[in-house]
């Protein structure tokens, strides 16, 4: 409990790459106060029980350094807000000081909580009148000024956490001294401000921890997300739980009584907008792949043979002599490639620069420059690999970061993944691939071979430098850093612009809702029971039965589920229930959206008679917008205001599949849907009692009873099924005999004929 840095590893390190992560307890909490500075005794003690408990299997809901992490990070922001108000312990909280936190939390997000501002205004007075000295540090001949220092003075512990206007007014007082920017400080660490639109800040979680894992990407504002604000409301929820093991300092008042929780105070802060994307735009998002499928496939092959011609002229006497051998060989063997079929291609790696190190002017415009070996190798074919390997086999970030050689295992002479599955099992399983993620593993292992064979460990995303002209020296690690080498990348291969002009800057976790909105979307028979089981959320019936009784107080039947929870204790299967639920429920939206905004531009048919509901729900929601925004009936209503009115319109919405294919159902737990759901009154009717129910039955939700249900939607889709019923009765009634089996035969043949004819146009059959 005495040291201020903690080492936190829960998971195997041969499975999982990256296990251990750093805590520290030493972090600035406000200008000239660090958490390890006697007078916050307190908060430390706190910090440290606080992750302590949190990952205790009894009362702890953490069982990962990274979540852990992120739960330290936002209570020191926590922290940072109370020491700005004055209020020196946690006990000094009171329910007026709370709701105060709130507020501010929503004017301002968490970044906001602090005054920046005014603190960036004082230091930089105090620069300028000589009472304090600029913070700088020297890089080879230049001096630069030191914004992370600077951050510091003002209470943060890195740049990355300034709000825009502070670093606004640091950027503005290292220009007036004389220290301009850095290339790679205006490109990678957020200080491109200019010109840019309210809420386009940066945010990042504080950087603490920054050794404990993959680099923290610097995009869009999620400030005001509702993964932002959960989180950063957590820890209140924490100080309240535990407040029996904090008595040194037990917080002042519960944060949330009465009615209040986490998500409902979540839900009433956090701005829609900067929410879960739905998608990615699938221009830009098939560009992209398109492209890394190119490097993966077709420049692959070509750049291992050029990397050999190199490796091998370098062991010639001659271009050893060279006072520049790496340069005398590449130039040598970029004219045997200077002819390349790809050379006026965008995206191409063609021309390679002759140099083995990019230079300051390829930080400056990725675009235009051509790039050197390193890049093409490490940065760009890498990152096309990772990209491959996202988009078609619907992986995490960490789980690709995690692949080990062999990943490829061929199981009836089919390619399967063995991946490091993290959300819900984590542990090893092994998933169906298409042969382009089989050649992606492959390039890797040729990337990551060197270094596999230095280090003895199998990690496919660890690599070694390559054409080393000294090879008695130690090998030199080539650092991948995945953020910014997708944003390069993007910007290299030069993505079309989005609508607004502006430019896409990918995310790795978008792959894997870009793979499951485009099946759901582009598919002509998509099945929840195979997405779902490739996501490996379990078995798909059994995990809508989770989704749809679990989350409205029934009870969880499911023997993989059993299963799974024998290996390990209560608590933590609680714990990624809940996390597969929130999943779960974001590709249901999506789902959702994508599906009823085709059905409000006419690009598809809905019907059944819970279809036809939500159809006239949509029509009118429309004509009411365009009413409102005096635009005619016959005109169109702009996508941006129909796109906003469908996320909300969504999200009190159920439209759940059949496991037979027969239907969709929009029945939600709200007493009127259940009280005229056909399958429950099935389930009445044949146990002959009333009973209470939460949910829809789907072990009563047979063709013919959905057929007439009021919440039974159809989509093109589910045709086929009501065709080849409409076959099979007609071949039952053709070969019974007995005037009841005929009878029987009938009725069947007859419901299906009438809900073909109704739901899709045509009686299907004689």
């Amino acid at each position: 409990m005495l040291d201020h840095r903690w080492i936190i590893g829960t998971e195997d390190p041969q499975k999982r790459r990256n296990t251990n992560f750093t805590l520290r307890f030493d972090s600035v909490l406000a200008p000239g106060l660090r958490l390890s500075d006697p007078r916050c005794e307190h908060d430390c003690i706190t910090a440290k029980l606080l992750v302590y408990w949190s990952l205790s299997p009894s009362e702890g809901s953490h069982s990962s350094g990274s979540s852990v992490g992120i739960m330290h990070r936002n209570y020191l922001q926590f922290v940072r807000w109370r020491l700005s108000c004055g209020l020196d312990k946690n006990a000094s909280l009171t329910p007026e000081w709370i709701d105060r936190l709130f507020e501010t939390l929503r004017d301002f997000g968490v970044r906001g909580l602090i005054p920046l501002e005014e603190r960036a205004i004082s230091f930089a007075y105090a620069v300028r009148a000589g009472q304090q000295r600029p913070p700088t540090y020297k890089k080879g001949k230049h001096t630069y000024f030191d914004f992370d220092t600077a951050a510091g003075h003002l209470g943060v512990s890195n740049s990355r956490l300034l709000t825009d206007e502070a670093r606004r007014i640091l950027i503005a007082l290292a220009a007036e001294l004389g220290y301009p920017l850095r290339p790679d400080q205006a490109r990678s660490s957020g200080f491109v401000i200019a010109g840019a639109s309210h809420g386009q800040n940066t945010e990042t979680d504080d950087d603490d921890c920054q050794e404990s894992g993959p680099e923290n990407p610097i995009g869009l504002s999620t400030s005001l997300s509702a993964g932002r604000i959960g989180g950063f409301l957590r820890p209140l929820a924490y100080l309240w739980q535990l407040r029996g093991r904090l008595s040194h300092d037990p917080i002042g008042c519960n944060p949330f009584p009465g009615g209040r929780t986490v998500n409902s105070i979540t839900r009433a802060i956090a701005n829609d907008h900067d929410g879960r994307t739905f998608t990615v735009p699938p221009l830009q998002a098939c560009t992209l792949i398109d492209q890394a499928l190119r490097w993966v496939l077709d420049y692959a092959p070509d750049l291992q043979r050029y990397v050999e011609e190199i490796e091998r002229l370098l062991t010639t006497e001659e271009v050893r002599e060279h006072w520049k051998p790496y340069l005398a060989a590449a130039t040598r063997v970029n004219i045997a490639f200077e002819d390349h079929k790809s050379c006026t291609q965008p995206g191409s790696p063609w021309p390679i620069r002759a140099a083995y190190y990019p230079g300051k002017n390829a930080i400056k415009n990725y675009a235009e420059t051509r790039p050197s070996l390193r890049t093409v190798l490490f940065e760009y074919l890498a990152v096309a690999c990772m990209i491959v390997i996202a988009a078609f086999s619907a992986r995490r970030r960490e789980e690709i970061d995690s692949l080990r050689f062999p990943a490829i295992h061929h199981i009836d002479g089919d390619p399967w993944l063995e991946t490091w599955i993290e959300k819900t099992i984590r542990d090893l399983d092994r998933i169906p691939v298409p042969t382009s993620v089989e050649k992606a593993v492959d390039v890797l292992a040729w990337l990551s071979s060197m270094s596999r064979q230095r280090t003895g460990e199998r990690w496919l995303f660890q690599f070694d430098d390559v054409a080393q002209v000294d090879r008695s020296t130690a090998s030199k690690t080539a650092r991948f850093a995945v953020s910014r080498s997708l944003s390069r990348f993007a910007e290299f291969v030069q993505l079309p612009s989005l609508p607004d002009g502006t430019q896409w800057d990918p995310k790795p976790h978008q792959f894997r809702r870009f793979f499951g909105v485009t099946y759901y979307h582009r598919f002509s028979f998509p099945q929840l029971t195979a997405l779902s089981n490739f996501y490996r959320h379990f078995d798909p019936d059994q995990t809508r039965r989770y989704v749809t009784e679990a989350a409205r107080g029934g009870f969880l039947r499911e023997a993989e589920e059993n299963r799974v929870r024998a290996r390990r204790s209560e608590f933590d299967a609680a714990r990624y229930h809940a996390q597969r639920l929130e999943d779960f429920n974001a590709e249901g939206e999506a789902f959702r959206f994508a599906r009823f905004r085709n059905v409000a531009l006419d690009r598809e048919r809905i019907s059944g008679w819970g279809g036809e509901v939500i159809k006239r729900q949509l029509d009118d929601l429309i004509q009411q917008a365009k009413a409102q925004l005096d635009i005619s009936p016959d005109d169109d209503l702009p996508g941006p205001t129909l796109d906003s009115l469908l996320v909300s319109f969504v999200k009190d919405k159920r439209l759940e599949p059949n496991s037979l294919g027969h239907s969709y159902c929009k029945c939600t737990s709200e007493p009127q849907d259940l009280r005229s759901a056909g399958c429950l009154a099935a389930r009445e009717a044949e146990r002959d009692e009333a009973s209470f129910f939460s949910a829809p039955d789907p072990a009563f939700a047979a063709d013919h009873i959905c057929s007439g249900c009021p919440h039974n939607v159809q989509f093109a889709e589910c045709e086929p099924y009501w065709a080849e019923t409409i076959a099979h009765a007609q071949q039952q009634l053709s070969c019974s005999f007995a005037p009841l089996l005929q009878a029987l035969a009938q009725d069947r043949l007859d419901m299906a004929q009438a809900h073909h004819a109704r739901c899709f146009g045509t009686k299907s059959g004689g």
